[in-house]
């Protein structure tokens, strides 16, 4: 009986591995405008409230896409309609 509640928590924790894999990875790309923004705001004459706006633009935008994320998901659903490649998609057709 152990061995059949053992399987479904494999998958689970290899899933959760994986998400916090790849939200780390996502951690450096969040962060990575804070240590250039020196560089950024010398090579083009930009104002400390523009600079401001541009480093939050990525958290901003993680945010806006963690809340519309589930809605679209729920709209197209997992698997059914939205398992047609995005790339062949073109208006009109």
């Amino acid at each position: 009986m152990s061995g059949a509640l053992e399987a479904p928590w494999r998958g689970r924790i290899l899933a959760l591995v994986g998400i916090v894999l790849v939200a780390f990875d996502l951690r450096s790309a969040v962060s990575a405008v804070s240590p250039l923004i020196d560089l950024i705001q010398h090579d083009i004459a930009l104002g400390p409230v523009l600079v401001g706006v541009i480093g939050s633009l990525a958290p901003v935008a993680f945010a806006i896409c963690g809340i519309l994320g589930p809605l679209v998901a729920r709209l197209l659903g997992l698997e059914g309609r939205s398992s047609r490649p995005w790339c062949s998609w073109s208006p009109g057709t």
